[in-house]
């Protein structure tokens, strides 16, 4: 008899020897649940015997899962010189992508004429590439660094921009290290998986304000995870009680820029110039800061310490940008704080709170969140992009978010 791992092996088994003879609908849902990874399987270790076979039968269904999912490296060499235009760009989509950081395969010989390309107009190539939360994080590192492939890119700072805000959408950027921290070995990977956040976050530093940057910059800021840098124990000291609070990794928050240095620097150009023209009597004269300016310094209060006393002051404020930053990023807001934003900043304030998921958490913070938009006057002179009506809207849409992502915090 069989023992319950020894049918598992064989039900595999006889479920792949089938796939020359199933469907491409069947097949293409077996590639599906079983992608190939090159992140965590060697290259070296050579590819299923199936896919040679899966290949040779020509369906185009099949060659797209074999595109998006991950196929041997021989198919993949195939895959890229395909006619048919969709199953080649799905290529930059799905898995086949991935590499170890030490190796260069079909994508890396690709990437500086896709740059090319991308800056005189054709970006289809690149954009998918930059969209995938699966490309290689060296490939990020280079193009935050404008280097190796994306040398080229720097001396044109639209384009570069352009390419730094597409990476917005890739759910990588989005999603700090969860894994836990325990000896030596995991520090280096934390270390390493941070290193796109840290050279994201320096471009702060690196670009210059302009109207080549603010717009590009900030989408990119909307998206990206704070990442500070941990100062770690010794871990070859001999540890009495491991549980012990005193011999855990220490809890300051170390950011990888100054950020009261990029809040001073990322102000509307217009403002320096018009106090430069107006000379002493500039203190005196009120000049409308544009609002891309406002929003991207609320967002670099992400890389403040995530404490309650702290964006508390941040929160009163004079710079409307990081009291916008602290309502967006409270890690424990209150109903003073709902109350404040909307006497400080109306419906700005009141955007910038529906962008604390903290809020929506707890049940009296957002039906008092939702009081206090239902009771603002929603005429028409403030029903356009910034008037209540939109707000009300907003939080509707909201609320149904954030229902699905926290089920438990409704159902009380």
């Amino acid at each position: 008899m069989l023992l319950d791992s020894e049918m598992i092996t064989s039900a595999e088994t006889f479920e792949v020897a089938t796939l020359e003879y199933a469907s491409p609908e069947t097949v293409y849902d077996w590639l599906k649940r079983h992608p190939i990874d090159y992140r965590v399987r060697p290259r070296w270790a050579q590819g299923r015997d199936i896919d040679a076979t899966l290949y040779e039968r020509n369906e185009s269904l099949i060659h797209l899962g074999l595109a998006i999912y991950g196929v041997s490296p021989e198919i993949q060499d195939a895959l890229i010189l395909s006619e048919n235009e969709h199953i080649r760009l799905s290529m930059y989509i799905g898995l086949n992508v991935t590499r170890r950081a030490d190796e260069k395969i079909w994508m890396d010989s690709k990437i500086s004429q896709m740059v090319n390309d991308f800056m005189t107009g054709e970006w289809t190539e690149l954009v998918l590439l930059l969209k995938n939360e699966y490309v290689p994080d060296d490939i990020l590192v280079d193009l935050f660094l404008a280097r190796r492939n994306f040398q080229a890119i720097s001396s044109e700072p639209y384009y570069w921009v352009k390419a730094i805000s597409i990476v917005a959408s890739n759910k990588r950027i989005r999603s700090p290290y969860s894994s836990p921290i325990h000896d030596n070995e995991s520090i280096d990977e934390m270390r390493r998986y941070n290193e796109v956040f840290y050279t994201a976050w320096r471009l702060l530093e690196r670009i210059e304000p302009n109207v080549h940057t603010d717009r590009g910059l900030l989408q990119l800021l909307r998206a990206l995870a704070p990442a500070w840098k941990l100062r770690i124990p010794d871990w070859s000291r001999e540890v009495s009680c491991p549980d012990d609070p005193a011999n855990a990794i220490d809890p300051s928050y170390t950011p990888p820029i100054n950020v009261q240095a990029q809040l001073k620097k990322w102000v509307d150009p217009a403002i320096e110039e018009a106090r430069h023209q107006q000379g002493a009597l500039a203190s005196f004269v009120a000049v409308e800061e544009s609002s891309f300016y406002i929003e991207l310094r609320s967002h670099i209060i992400k890389l403040m310490p995530p404490k309650k006393e702290i964006f508390d002051v941040l929160a009163a404020n004079h710079d409307k940008g990081q009291r916008l930053g602290a309502y967006r990023y409270h890690p424990k807001p209150s109903m003073d704080l709902i109350y404040l934003a909307v006497s400080e900043d109306a419906t700005d304030g009141l955007n910038a709170l529906l962008e604390n998921h903290e809020i929506f958490k707890k049940k009296e913070l957002r039906d008092l969140l939702k009081k206090v938009i239902w009771q603002q006057k929603m005429d028409d002179s403030n029903s356009g992009s910034n008037g209540y009506r939109l707000v009300a809207r907003s939080y509707t849409h909201k609320e149904e978010h954030y229902r699905v992502c926290y089920p438990n915090c409704f159902d009380k």
